[in-house]
């Protein structure tokens, strides 16, 4: 795990720039190891919902602060472009320390909420990563806002908070449709067969000798 802290969140924070793990399958290979260390070691400072909620208020109030300094500070283009850039590296990058700290806090203070089991919740929760592969895809995402969503005409005008708002929800909603097909028809084909069972628990088992060797080495 600490060569991926090292030379992935920690040389990306500082310089704003990916490096050798600029693919994303790195920054979840990443939260795939460090939650199975998570559970093993939990961080008792994340077991507070004020904590929770308070790292991440700060963190996002800072960086929409900086955002808007930078703007200000455009007159002294080299400090104003250098500012946007960091910021909105650390607002968008999950590779940077900034990110990864406002995702976990979310993560803990929803999973310490007191929420009663909905089924209809959960299904809707299974989809979310999904949704987000689907529309995040770079091939995709461009076309996706600018000749689908038609993003570039609404920024600026007077329905811009309104579209904003209408079209998260519809590409949420198509998404999840599309997500509830797919995910029917992988089960069907794929995760109800014994062989990915077994191999889904030989990578369980993988991860967590990587914890214990990493407690061992400790």
């Amino acid at each position: 795990m600490m060569p991926f802290l090292m030379l992935m969140v920690l040389y990306t924070t500082l310089t704003a720039r990916f490096g050798f793990f600029g693919n994303e399958i790195w920054a979840f290979i990443f939260l795939y190891i460090f939650t199975g260390y998570l559970k093993q070691y939990p961080i008792h400072f994340f077991e507070k919902k004020k904590n929770c909620f308070t790292l991440f208020a700060v963190i996002e109030f800072s960086i929409c602060f900086l955002k808007v300094l930078s703007v200000m500070s455009l007159n002294d283009r080299f400090i104003g472009h250098l500012l946007a850039n960091y910021m909105e590296f650390y607002r968008a990058r999950l590779q940077t320390l900034p990110n990864l700290a406002m995702a976990f806090a979310l993560f803990f203070l929803f999973k310490n909420l007191k929420v009663k089991n909905n089924p209809m919740i959960n299904k809707m929760a299974g989809m979310t990563l999904g949704v987000y592969c689907l529309h995040q895809v770079p091939c995709f995402y461009m076309f996706l806002w600018k000749n689908i969503m038609k993003a570039d005409y609404f920024v600026g005008s007077s329905y811009q908070y309104i579209y904003t708002i209408f079209s998260i929800l519809g590409v949420w909603l198509i998404g999840t449709v599309i997500e509830l097909v797919r995910s029917s028809i992988s089960d069907y084909l794929i995760e109800s067969k014994k062989w990915y069972i077994k191999f889904c628990q030989y990578i369980d088992s993988m991860v967590e000798n990587v914890t214990n060797n990493i407690s061992y080495i400790k």
